[in-house]
């Protein structure tokens, strides 16, 4: 399973005029999610995309063929200055749309974290070169990608996954920083995503301590 969103093409397609303002965004979003209203707040900074936002992240969100994207939301400075390099993603895995699972089930299902290379990455500030993807066709170009999304951490909340995506697309290079949040709000499985610039240990760290954060508010909504 890979809840993450494809961070690089994200980055990639977002690259967009900036908008000449930003409406206030509501403390709570509501979002549809299989028979049931699920709020998720909005942290302080990030609103929902709007104008060639908006239909930038559709291009990225239908980049992922596994999961569904119940809301994505971008820092509302990096829109205004054109350029979105923090993002949150809420996901569910399709093919667990219709599977209910408690959080303890959720939890009891995924095990233990397992000793990885990202738990060394976080603890002595380095990180492995991860497996190369070809995201060539969803770019109409050629796309050279390295990962390293691995296991991190778990609570009584989620279950964690934490590391970095670096891709060449074109003449650009990206790097991103992403923080995932397995976790069972209402009976479904969602992600809580969220990626910013880096790929050094501080930016990852960063990146889980805000899903982890988040996750909790959203737990804590519902």
């Amino acid at each position: 399973m890979k809840p993450y969103l494809n961070a690089a093409m994200a980055l990639f397609l977002l690259s967009a005029a900036p908008l000449a303002a930003q409406a206030a965004e509501p403390k709570i979003k509501v979002v549809r999610v299989i028979g049931d209203d699920i709020r998720v707040p909005i942290p302080d900074g990030f609103c929902e995309p709007e104008g060639p936002f908006q239909d930038n992240a559709r291009l990225a969100e239908a980049s992922d063929t596994q999961n569904v994207t119940f809301l994505a939301l971008f820092s509302c400075a990096d829109m205004a200055k054109g350029d979105v390099q923090h993002m949150i993603y809420i996901k569910g895995p399709k093919e667990l749309l219709t599977t209910r699972a408690s959080l303890k089930e959720l939890l009891d299902a995924m095990g233990a974290v397992p000793e990885s290379e990202m738990n060394k990455v976080l603890a002595d500030d380095s990180i492995s070169p991860g497996v190369e993807k070809d995201a060539s066709k969803a770019f109409g170009q050629k796309v050279e990608m390295k990962t390293e999304i691995q296991p991190a951490a778990k609570d009584a909340y989620a279950y964690y996954l934490a590391g970095s995506v670096e891709a060449d697309v074109g003449e650009r290079h990206i790097v991103t920083a992403v923080g995932v949040a397995m976790t069972s709000v209402k009976g479904h499985v969602l992600s809580y995503n969220a990626y910013m610039p880096g790929k050094d240990v501080a930016a990852i760290r960063a990146a889980l301590e805000q899903a982890k954060a988040e996750t909790r508010k959203l737990l804590a909504a519902n």
